[in-house]
């Protein structure tokens, strides 16, 4: 962190000893006037200015000559410049006039200013105004991801309910009804019996199963459709984020090449490069934006991870090139986040640590300022983070549903509702706030200020680096700290913040202790002379301390006591505590007295009756918790004050005694902490033990028993007794009770006090003196309450073993007598059990031992002769009985005796322990006494009596107590022998072997060889033992077997042996468990036979005779040496060795050697005699038989096994040793250590019995001609050679000698338990350290305690910010086969990925199906019939006998029962299990691979769109455009089945396309044909590629690629014609491009064909085409009308006559022309109307020539065939006839009106003619539809009777356009013409219709329409009036009638007027004629 070029250099004055009093004297003279005013330090533009000199101005002379006076004193250079004041406004410092003052608060924080803290609030405005900025791409971005991420939880979420109600309805789809059938019968005796049978039946909803399906449906569909959508675009927005991120640390090139392993800076603003600026800018820009989504209501765990994730790459950038801004910056994101940022944003805070330079002060570096400045931050009031919040306060607040499930309010002590619930919801977590506090590196402040430096990570602290100035500024600089923490006690004043607020207090408590230890160092340092610094100094330390304590107070709903309590108080003055003292007592109720307290009023609190009684009334009113920590504070007060403050110290006892025992109020809920807390205070000052125990002598009666609690308590065993208080314990052990509380006090006080050694071991803790006092008292006590003076003072043994039974309670007497016991075996009342050499006897002469017959003695001496056992005991240890020993012999056995008799074991093994060592150097005197033996002898049998027996039966318990304590006092008295300078081991290993050696039949006693092993395993680890024990050994069994001849009698041990004179032996089958003991009696059995030749004469009997045995070979060696024994071949050494090694523990030290001599004899050469040949090792030799072999199969598994034990230990002990540090050794009892052997050591045991398993393998170790060296390392050639020396020596590298010193260490720690005080020196050290607070140095308390706070969490590493996605090669965008392959492995990916999913989901379809249809078939209800036999419980009655029923009912009952298909619910398991693998598959998001290769290719064609944009050169746009086209069609290649039905892959296909095709195939005409193409081939591609097929752009090819479409459409969907025919603006192609006519006739071609394959009636698909193909039609004839009108007439007559042209078309048709149609459903003058009106677009000669052309068309086509003649156009023609009738009148009307308007035009035109003309076309026209045809003789009908209806419309639009003609020529042609329209009509009438072989409904039809004609104004010529006649006469009657209707409308009077005016006669006649026919 750089803060060393941060640091701001000032000059400080820095007065030597002695200078401080001299300036502020020389100061206060000046006056304030004349002192310049301080000049407050700032940083400019962020360096720190430095502090200007004090302007001195009139009394500069002044200054300088006191100046020179201080360096004249000092012999000192001169100083001319005083660069900063000491002290501000120093004339408020006087010494004058009761004495010195402190400094002011505006005094200290001058001493101290941060120019930061000031401008704290400006900065904080600043970020307020900036953080809530949204307007930003990378917001927008992560909005994005943000609803991305919503879609895709809520779409789980969706699934997830679907899902439950799958579950739901899965277990309803199969429901189960419970039946009964009750089966009635008659048994054997005629009686009704019923039986009820409950059976259940299957059930199945099949409507439960539909809607399980359509849920099932619904699942599939969520995960096909949209999870599968969301999860990709979630995962892709997330790329785009991290994109961004790359491209951030791409553009800013400082940041991102910052050093893996750079620091967190801490730069000053103008110590930063301004490129680095600009790049933090952005950088802070998207850390804000990511705190913003921090403080919204996200639920999302993955957004949240992977936004702080960001957060954390962006901020460990940041802090690498932070300012001090950043950091503050960062602080203030993260106060304003919701609660829970200790689990995220902690690491962020990094808080730079002050470091010190040698040219600077320790109070001015910004750092140190900065630090200050975060942490005010932290303990203030957060500003607005409620407002920063607010999104979050719906989701935050403690709503009505939360209360309901969290009832529980948090109070405070008094009750009240600790927190308001209103603002509770944006409220830091407890956490969150101590994690903060936990970044503030609290160590390196304190290193800071201290000046202690750091070197080679060692510390460094000098308190000579501080002067009286550096001193003042430390006090000031730790004022205001603790005003700041104080802050953070006001701020967080809350319930939910207490532990909070006790790491703030006790900050509070350490600032205090740092500046308490270096202003204790710091008093060392001065001279004496500087009493008036030093005073000065220690006023403003005090005034620190309390303005600490007011702080702590002012917090008073916090527990400000529990701070206080901590507090160190030692640093304080006298003066000070007892003002502290007043001031606790009172608290705030008279502060303003606290400047005017003297040291009498303080006492007084104290010691005053009615303060007293005025503070106990104040502690009733105060809560329990705070009243303990009072009590506490009171307690460390006394207890960190010097014994010289004693009277304070005994103030403060008594009071809290008086609180706790003797106040009536006060002392229920004060008594146990009050124990505690002068329990404390005592193990500090154990002299007050004193005055508590004088003030329980004065208070006993209203105590009593509460006194036992409180000594309890006490460390007494500190306490040095006084004789005050030994007479006041013998007065009461004497005078009271045993029962009284006075005698339980001094019992526990006796119990408790140390009767053991000094902390240095070297004395006694309490004088002798005391300790035979107490003796003396005990047997005082004992005369006085023991009534039976031959009361032993525990129960004897019998009797406890029978209480231990029964549970018999003690009598007190009982009681009171093991309590005296008990305190006299605790007594040092031998030289021997004290402090001085084992056998060093010389003393002073009071410590030498007292005379029996001595006064003090007389008690003593008066019981031992009634053989009081107590009495017997103290005279031993006491007197020179014990001391002596000879005259213990002659006195001291009788009363030892005494003891045995009472059976005191325990205080007879403590005797033989001070008594043997007398006789270490004539043992003989004791192992001679037959009383002594006979003692030791009871003593070892102890454990034998019937009680222990009988217990022994129930539950083994071995060792027995008193054998368990003879044990460990033998291996007491050899730890104590050999200490340094006695090496006396040897002779207690001598005396106790010849002892135990010595008892009758010791080989039999499992207590006395169980002695004897531990003795034997201490004498391997003693100097000198080993020798002592082979000599003692091998002498007794020499003794032994001597003794065994003389008797010539069996050994009773040897069991197993069953007869002769056999070699003895000590082994038997219970010593195989003392595995010492066994070594060494085999030892010496097998010495013995080497000393014998016995051995040897063995293996030569081997060698010599080979085809002996071993048993053969025993008896003629025991034979040849004449032996007087019978030697069985299982005493050989081989056997006995191996056996021994087989029963032997495997964790048992001794077993490694037991091997060793097993393979010492097994591989040993024998050793052969002068001549005979050498010989290998004949050990196989003795494992040839049956039962031999067996024992060598034991012994090869139990290698192995003991190996691999081994083995297994070592894996799993640790990789270290268990340490114990000589503290704890002490503090832990050795029995409850478990032992752990050593990793190494057992691994070398691994080793060493694998290789005896090699050895026991190995056949060729025992050939003559074995190379050593040749074996393998594994064989231990060095071992096999000591073997095959016979070398005895033991391998103690492979006994585990830390096994064997724990063993023997452990004994002694139970002997120390056992016979020692139970307070022991452990205990002392162990109390000490915990209430001696003050015990280390200032210096160490520091050091340690800055080791003791915990790092701060270290920075986020900085990471690597890599490419989410592959970057873009350049040189591949021009390259067409380049840039294809580059891209073809992420196309692939995501191909791939399609396919796997369309895979999956067909599996899923699939699984639910099959599931559907299992289903049903799961249960199913199975015919089944029971035979139930009924019984009967009648009874009759016979006479008095009861009869049975003579037999049961027998029932068949028949029904179905739910049976389950196992097969199918097998199936339906497998298919549920196979469903939930893939449900779980298909919730998760595609691979980071498929997205990454989704990206790479949107952002290469990004670039190769921006590429082909920028580029300049033609020929490199062109190749740019080529690439682009290739890849266009590549990427629509990939798009398949599985990419389209997978949503991500249509997606990215569907976009990638789109943008290629709009930038490199939509504008380019070339690629118009080869996209059609490409669309034609493939279908299913149209969607994605017609959007870009724009045809118009290509008019040369235009025509033929509407061909290829029609062509194509045949083949294809008709879709594909209909979305690419759009793309046809056949409108723009003709305006724009003007083709020829060939080409537009051959268009016409086209979609006239296409018209037809789209049928009569297009339906389904086609229907879209067909309309397109109508509207370019349309086109077409409109365009340069009537070009084309011809051509698309034939076109629609040559459709329609096999009927495959739409008559829609022809409808588009008229509709071009003008005609408007109408359906004709009957006579309709309408139509007539309409056609007269129809404005034609045809000229008059296209008109005719139209009617030309049609008119033989379908002439000729009505002759074609026969049908047509037959039946008529009709029947073919049918869907078109209303079409075509309508042509037909637009075609006839527009003749006519053309006609009729030629007649106006022209001059001279013959009228008539003309309308015969018209006439003539018109017929023509429509003869082929309504005229019937004469075939020979033979009328062909043109309708046939079913074509009526359609018949009329062609007749009606016929007899209009007649009208038509009529209605123009009207007025035209002359009156009463021939070849007037309504004549030519009637003419054609009477010649075709009016015959009789027309058929009558042609008839119909025709007089039908006819009728409708104008004949109103019909002006009949002579022709008319003949044709009428003709008509009725030769017509049939249907003419007649239509004639009538006819001549009614005829207006006859004009005709008849007309004929008579202007008619000749003739036509006269023939009107008349007309009318008399008509008439008639």
């Amino acid at each position: 962190m750089t803060v060393a070029d941060a640091d701001v250099q000032q000059d400080e004055l820095v007065p030597e000893d002695g200078e401080v009093n001299i300036i502020i004297e020389q100061f206060v003279q000046v006056g304030p006037e004349d002192i310049a005013e301080i000049v407050t330090d700032h940083y400019e533009e962020g360096a720190t200015a430095q502090p200007t000199a004090p302007e001195v101005s009139a009394n500069d002379n002044v200054l300088t000559e006191h100046q020179d006076a201080i360096n004249v004193v000092e012999n000192r250079p001169k100083i001319d410049v005083i660069h900063r004041k000491i002290y501000p406004k120093l004339q408020t410092i006087n010494i004058g006039q009761g004495g010195m003052k402190p400094l002011t608060d505006e005094q200290l924080h001058s001493l101290y200013y941060n120019p930061m803290l000031d401008a704290n609030e400006d900065n904080v405005n600043q970020f307020l105004q900036e953080a809530k900025e949204t307007k930003h791409e990378f917001y927008e971005l992560l909005m994005n991801y943000y609803r991305a991420r919503t879609n895709f939880v809520n779409t789980e979420k969706d699934i997830e309910a679907l899902r439950d109600d799958y579950q739901r309805l899965d277990t309803n789809v199969w429901g189960t009804k419970q039946n009964e059938v009750k089966a009635k019968g008659e048994c054997a005796d005629k009686q009704t019996v019923t039986q009820t049978v409950n059976f259940e039946t299957a059930v199945y909803n099949s409507e439960t199963c539909d809607e399980m399906s359509k849920v099932m449906t619904a699942i599939q569909t969520q995960l096909t459709d949209n999870m599968s959508l969301f999860a990709y675009s979630s995962q892709l927005s997330r790329l785009q984020v991290e994109s961004y991120i790359h491209l951030l640390y791409e553009r800013s090139p400082s940041v991102r090449d910052i050093p893996r392993n750079a620091p967190v800076t801490a730069l000053l603003p103008n110590q930063r490069n301004p490129q680095v600026d600009n790049e933090v800018v952005q950088f802070r820009c998207c850390i804000s934006i990511l705190f913003l989504f921090q403080r919204r209501p996200i639920k999302d765990k993955t957004f949240l991870s992977d936004t702080r994730q960001w957060l954390q790459t962006l901020i460990s950038s940041l802090l690498r090139v932070a300012t001090l801004d950043d950091h503050r910056f960062i602080l203030q994101h993260i106060l304003r986040c919701p609660a829970g940022i200790q689990t995220w944003a902690v690491p962020f805070l990094q808080v730079p640590s002050p470091k010190l330079s040698e040219d600077q002060s320790s109070f001015g570096s910004p750092c140190l300022d900065h630090f200050v400045v975060l942490m005010a931050n932290l303990l203030h009031p957060i500003r607005e983070r409620a407002d920063f919040l607010l999104p979050l306060k719906v989701i935050l607040s403690p709503g009505v549903d939360r209360m309901l499930d969290n009832p529980w309010i948090m109070v405070d002590l008094e009750g009240e509702e600790d927190e308001d619930p209103e603002h509770s919801w944006h409220y830091l977590n407890e956490n969150d706030v101590v994690a903060l506090l936990d970044q503030f590196p609290m160590d390196a402040l304190f290193k800071h200020i201290l000046l202690i430096t750091e070197h080679l990570e060692e510390l460094h602290y000098d308190v000579h680096r501080t002067s009286e100035n550096g001193m003042l500024r430390l006090f000031a600089f730790s004022t205001m700290l603790i005003q700041l923490l104080g802050q953070g006690l006001q701020t967080f004043n809350k319930g939910r913040y207490r532990q909070f607020n006790k790491r703030l207090g006790r900050l509070i408590r350490h600032v205090v202790e740092v500046v308490t230890d270096h202003w204790l160092n710091f008093k060392g340092i001065l001279n004496i002379g500087q009493v008036a610094t030093q005073n000065q100094l220690q006023l403003e330390y005090d005034h620190f301390f309390m303005k600490a304590t007011d702080c702590i107070l002012s917090s008073q709903r916090l527990g400000s006591w529990q701070f206080m309590a901590e507090m160190p108080y030692n640093s304080v003055s006298i003066t000070m505590m007892w003002k502290l003292i007043w001031l606790l007592h009172y608290g705030d109720e008279e502060t303003g007295q606290f400047e005017e307290l003297t040291l009498e009023k303080c006492k007084a609190v104290i010691t005053d009756t009615d303060s007293k009684l005025a503070f106990e009334d104040h502690l009733i009113k105060m809560p329990a918790s705070e009243v303990i920590y009072l009590l506490t504070t009171f307690a460390n007060m006394a207890r960190s004050r010097s014994s010289i403050d004693q009277e304070f110290i005994n103030a403060i006892c008594l009071e809290v005694f008086e609180l706790s025992y003797t106040r009536n109020h006060t002392r229920e809920f004060c008594s146990k902490v009050g124990r505690e807390l002068l329990s404390s205070i005592a193990h500090v000052h154990p002299s007050v033990i004193s005055v508590l125990f004088s003030g329980c002598r004065e208070a006993i009666a209203s105590i009593g028993k509460v006194a036992l609690y409180l000594f309890k308590e006490m460390p007494l065993y500190l306490w040095q007794v006084k004789e005050t208080d030994l007479a006041t314990l013998q007065l009461w052990l004497l005078q009271s009770a045993i029962s009284s509380p006075e005698s339980q006090v001094v019992r526990l006080v006796l119990s408790r006090l140390n009767w053991g050694l000094n902390a240095k071991e070297d004395v006694l803790a309490l004088p002798l003196s005391v300790h035979r006092y107490v003796a003396i008292l005990l047997a005082e006590a004992h005369n006085k309450h023991i009534s039976d003076k031959n009361m032993t003072s525990m129960l004897s043994e019998g009797m406890r073993q029978m209480a231990s039974v029964v549970h018999r309670q003690p009598t007190e007497q009982q009681i009171f007598s093991s309590w005296l016991w008990d305190i006299a075996l605790q007594l040092r009342l031998h030289e021997n059990h004290r402090p001085r050499p084992v056998l060093g006897f010389s003393g002073s002469s009071h410590d030498a031992p007292l005379n029996i017959m001595d006064q003090s003695m007389h008690a003593v001496e008066k019981s031992s002769k009634e053989k009081n056992g107590l009495a017997c005991y103290l005279a031993i240890l006491m007197t020179h009985i014990g001391h002596n020993d000879m005259q213990f012999l002659s006195e001291g056995l009788p009363l030892l005796q005494v003891l045995v008799n009472h059976y005191q074991y325990k205080p007879v093994v403590h005797i033989l322990s001070c008594i043997t060592p007398l006789f270490y150097d004539n043992h003989q005197y004791l192992v001679s006494n037959a009383k002594f033996m006979s003692v030791i002898q009871s003593v070892l049998s102890a454990d034998h009596t019937y009680a222990k027996m009988a217990k022994n039966m129930i539950f083994s318990d071995f060792p027995g107590a008193v054998t368990k304590l003879f044990a460990c006092m033998i291996q007491m008295q050899i730890h104590n022998a050999s200490a340094p300078g006695l090496n006396t081991g040897a002779h207690v290993v001598q005396i106790w072997l010849n002892i135990l050696f010595k008892l009758d039949k010791w080989f039999q006693d499992r207590n006395v060889m169980y002695i004897l092993d531990h003795l034997l395993a201490a004498a391997h680890r003693c100097k000198g033992g080993l020798e002592v024990v082979e000599l003692i050994v091998n002498r007794v069994y020499k003794e032994f077997v001597e003794t065994r001849k003389e008797h010539n009698v069996i050994s009773s041990v040897v069991s197993w042996i069953a007869s002769g004179n056999t070699l003895p032996t000590f082994i038997n089958k219970g010593s195989a468990e003392f595995g010492w003991l066994s070594y060494q009696l085999l030892h010496a059995e097998a010495q013995y036979m080497d000393d014998c030749q016995l051995w040897s004469t063995v293996l030569k009997e081997l060698v010599t005779a080979s085809s002996s045995s071993v048993e053969q070979a025993a008896k003629k060696s025991a034979t040849n040496l004449k032996l007087d024994i019978t030697l069985s071949y299982w005493r050989l050494p081989i056997y006995c060795w191996g056996q021994q090694a087989l029963d032997t523990d495997m964790d048992n030290p001794a077993l490694p050697i037991l091997w060793q001599r097993f393979f010492q004899v097994f591989l040993g050469r024998p050793i052969l005699d002068a001549g005979l040949p050498n010989r290998g090792g004949i050990g196989q030799k003795f494992f040839d038989t049956m039962a031999t072999n067996s024992m060598m199969k034991r012994m090869k598994k139990r290698l192995n096994d003991t190996a691999e034990h081994h083995n297994k230990l070592s894996r799993e002990l640790k990789s270290e040793e268990m340490k114990v540090n000589e503290d704890d050794a002490d503090e832990h009892l050795l029995e409850n250590i478990e032992y752990q052997g050593k990793r190494e050591f057992h691994d070398s045991l691994f080793r060493l019995y694998q290789t005896f398993a090699f050895w026991l393998d190995e056949p060729r170790l025992h050939d003559p001609s074995l190379y050593l060296p040749a074996l393998p390392p594994q064989y231990e050639a060095d071992k096999l050679l000591m073997l095959f020396q016979n070398q005895k020596t033991p391998w103690m590298e492979y006994v585990d000698v830390d096994q064997l010193d724990y063993q023997r260490a452990q004994k002694v720690s139970e002997w120390v338990t056992q016979m020692c005080p139970a307070n022991q020196l452990s205990t002392l050290r162990r109390n000490s350290r915990q209430f001696d607070c003050y015990s280390e140095s200032a210096t160490m308390r520091i050091m340690k305690r800055l080791q003791k706070y915990d790092r701060p969490v270290s920075a986020p590493a900085l990471e690597t910010v890599k490419c989410p996605v592959t970057a873009v090669n350049p040189h591949v965008l021009h390259d067409k086969a380049g840039l294809v392959a580059s891209l073809q492995a992420d196309l692939t990916v995501i191909v791939e990925y399609a396919r796997l999913f369309g895979l999956r989901v067909s599996q899923h379809i699939s699984l639910d199906c099959n599931y559907i249809e299992l289903l049903p078939n799961k249960y199913r209800n199975e015919y089944r019939e029971r035979h139930l036999v009924i019984p009967c419980k009648r009874y009759s009655m016979v006479g008095l006998s009861a009869i049975k029923c003579l037999g049961p009912a027998k029932v068949i009952i028949k029904h179905h029962e739910k049976l389950e298909n196992a097969i199918v619910s097998r199936k339906l398991e497998e298919n549920r299990t196979e469903y939930k693998q893939l449900v779980i598959s298909s919730l998760m998001p595609p691979p980071q691979s498929m997205c990454c290769a989704a990206v790479h290719v949107e952002n290469t064609i990004t670039e190769l769109i921006n590429a082909a944009k920028t580029c300049q050169d033609p020929y490199t746009v062109s190749c740019y455009f080529e690439a682009g086209t290739i890849l266009f069609y590549h990427m629509a290649s990939l798009v398949k089945d599985d990419t389209r039905f997978y949503p991500p892959a249509c997606q990215f296909f569907t976009y990638c396309i789109d943008i290629l095709g709009q930038e490199f195939i939509g504008s380019n005409p070339h690629q118009s044909l080869p996209l059609l193409q490409a669309i034609l081939e493939d279908s299913s591609l149209t969607g994605l590629l017609s959007p870009h097929f724009h045809p118009n752009t290509n008019p040369d090819l235009y025509v033929n690629m509407y061909t290829e479409i029609v062509h194509g459409a045949k083949r294809h969907d008709p879709d594909l014609a209909f979305v690419i025919l759009t793309k046809f603006d056949i409108g723009k192609w003709l305006c724009d491009a003007k083709p020829a006519l060939s080409e537009r006739a051959a268009l016409i071609q086209t979609i006239g064909s296409a018209l037809c394959s789209c049928g009569l009636i297009p339906e389904g698909k086609i229907v879209p085409v067909f309309e397109v193909y109508r509207s370019h039609l349309k086109k077409m004839l409109t365009y340069q009308f009537p070009e084309h009108y011809g051509d698309i007439l034939k076109l629609l007559l040559n459709g329609s006559c096999n009927q495959k042209v739409s008559v829609e078309c022809w409808y588009d048709f008229l509709s071009c022309l003008g005609c408007q149609y109408v359906r004709q459903e009957g006579p309709n003058k309408a139509n007539m109307v309409a056609l007269l009106q129809a404005q034609a677009s045809l000229s008059r000669q296209q008109i005719v020539e139209t009617i030309e052309w049609l008119s033989p068309f379908f002439t000729r086509l009505r002759t074609s065939n026969s049908d047509y003649a037959s039946f008529g156009l009709y029947p073919k023609w049918r869907p078109y006839i209303n079409a075509l009738s309508n042509l037909l009148g637009f075609l006839s009307g527009g003749l006519a009106v053309k006609m009729a308007a030629s007649v106006t035009e022209e001059y001279g035109v013959n009228v008539e003619h003309v309308v015969h003309n018209a006439w003539e076309r018109m017929i023509t026209l429509y003869m082929p539809w309504i005229q019937p045809l004469d075939n020979n003789g033979q009328i062909l009908s043109p309708w046939i009777d079913s074509d009526v209806a359609i018949a009329t419309d062609m007749v009606a639009i016929f007899v209009e356009s007649i009208g038509c003609l009529h209605q123009q020529f009207l007025g035209l042609l002359p009156s009463y013409s021939d070849l007037s329209p309504l004549t030519l009509i009637l003419d054609y009438y009477a010649n075709t219709i009016a015959n009789n072989r027309v058929p009558s409904h042609v008839m119909h039809v025709f007089h039908a329409r006819l009728v409708t004609l104008a004949w109103d104004l019909f002006e009949p010529s002579q022709k008319s009036l003949r044709l009428m006649v003709e008509v009725r006469e030769k017509s049939p009657s249907p003419c007649f009638t239509f004639l009538g209707s006819m001549f009614s409308q005829i207006k006859w009077m004009d005709v008849v007027q007309h004929y008579t005016a202007h008619e000749s006669p003739i036509g006269i006649a023939v009107l008349h004629s007309c009318l008399f026919s008509a008439v008639d």
